[in-house]
């Protein structure tokens, strides 16, 4: 008798657990930890759902197989605030899916969430918002999807203060939907590859600070429907992409990619950059700045991976602050296709108000390559070209050491251009050099 008294007692102290329960607030103190306030005054094992306006707080240790907030279990609007302790679980989270649906998951302190398969936030017309900081960290094994499903969903990640998101897999921004993904303080983010602005979708990545750190191919712009784009503002911290030789980071694969790179931006690949890939890939990268470092493999604008031209568009834009501009550099090959363009604005630089006075001619190195630069130009070897302010210099693929792409200022006396706008390496001539 005394062993079924103690039982008795065991069972009446324990907290009861459900394999799927639904979130109501009986009790009123918006706790995720309160029996109470789930479904059967019993707290969820498998699977959780939260909506209809509510707003949770979560701040000790759980274990959650799925976790549904307003995702495509429930609808409305309602936000977690987790705060402390480890959610394990080995299912799904979707936060904001589905049309009118509007979630919200904060992570502050030292949350932490781990073991779940794919994230989603803002699919199939939903609005998600996943917001990382401080301590936090959330490491989960297959995909990070962001507005990335049917239907034009908005979805939003932001990473800041020491925050750290594991990725097992690739990071989905913006396919059909809009993503934006925003990157600050020390936080990192840990991925596979990225594929951004897909379909019909529209993709934005913010990157002030932090550390972006990709095992393979990183993607701004892979679909190829006219609609989409990806955009990729890098004002800060760095962008690492793979080490290998094989995985670039490519500026619109399929579709239209830009990637503003400016400030104090690190970007390195160990396969190098593609700038406007495939037949209809239109890449942009605009480096504006002298202290940015952007270093990779090989160098190939308006090529494909192969090298080869199959009608992609590229341009690479450089815009000089007070002290210059930052050149590319490329530990492989240079190669430019026929629809790649360069253009220099030195109308900044503290140099340019000399430009014309001097007697020695000023050599600005646009890409300092270890071999050759190879390709069709649009521009001939020598092509005057506008460097801003009504003042031209002289393009060459000789420059430097001899393998870099450089335009050298003229000084003394110089003609003002006839017809060039603010430069565009694009209608000169047709120049062809082969690597050496």
């Amino acid at each position: 008798m005394k062993k079924l008294t103690t039982l008795s007692a065991l069972l009446a102290s324990s907290v009861m657990v459900s394999a799927q329960a639904t979130y109501d607030n009986t009790s009123g103190d918006s706790t995720w930890e309160t029996a109470t306030n789930w479904d059967g005054d019993v707290l969820p094992a498998a699977n959780a759902h939260i909506g209809d306006g509510y707003t949770v707080s979560l701040s000790s240790n759980q274990t959650i197989n799925e976790i549904d907030l307003v995702g495509d279990q429930n609808a409305g609007t309602a936000t977690l605030n987790h705060s402390a302790g480890t959610v394990a679980g080995g299912g799904w989270m979707k936060v904001g899916v589905n049309g009118g649906n509007n979630g919200t998951y904060n992570m502050t302190g030292s949350a932490q969430m781990s073991g779940h398969s794919q994230l989603h936030a803002g699919s199939r017309g939903g609005t998600g918002l996943i917001s990382l900081t401080d301590d936090a960290i959330f490491s989960h094994s297959d995909n990070l999807s962001i507005a990335s499903d049917s239907g034009s969903g908005n979805g939003t990640v932001s990473l800041s203060g020491n925050a750290i998101l594991n990725t097992g897999n690739r990071v989905l921004l913006g396919n059909n939907g809009t993503g934006t993904l925003n990157i600050s303080g020390n936080a990192a983010l840990n991925l596979q590859n990225f594929n951004s602005a897909n379909g019909l979708g529209t993709a934005i990545v913010n990157q002030t600070g932090g550390t972006v750190t990709s095992n393979s191919w990183v993607a701004i712009g892979q679909g190829g429907d006219p609609g989409a784009s990806a955009t990729y503002n890098h004002s800060g911290g760095t962008l690492a992409v793979a080490t290998t030789d094989a995985e670039f980071l490519t500026i619109g694969e399929n579709g239209a990619g830009t990637y503003n790179a400016s400030g104090t931006a690190t970007i390195t690949s160990g396969g190098g950059f593609l700038v406007g890939r495939n037949a209809t890939g239109d890449g942009v990268l605009n480096v504006t700045g002298s202290n940015i470092t952007m270093s990779g493999g090989d160098l190939r604008v308006a090529l494909n991976s192969d090298g080869n031209d199959v009608g992609g568009t590229g341009r690479i834009n450089w815009v000089a602050d007070a002290g210059g501009i930052s050149p590319i550099l490329s530990t492989g090959n240079t190669d430019l296709g026929a629809n790649a363009s360069l253009s220099l604005d030195l109308t900044a630089s503290t140099v340019f108000a000399t430009i014309g006075t001097g007697t020695t001619p000023l050599e600005i190195i646009l890409v300092e390559n270890t071999d050759a630069v190879a390709g069709e130009f649009t521009d001939a070897e020598g092509a005057t070209i506008d460097i801003g302010g009504g003042k031209t210099g002289i393009l060459s693929y000789l420059g430097g050491d001899g393998n870099d792409i450089s335009v050298t200022v003229q000084t003394g006396a110089v003609p003002e251009p006839s017809s060039l706008a603010l430069l565009s390496i694009a209608a000169l001539g047709l120049g062809v050099r082969r690597r050496k």
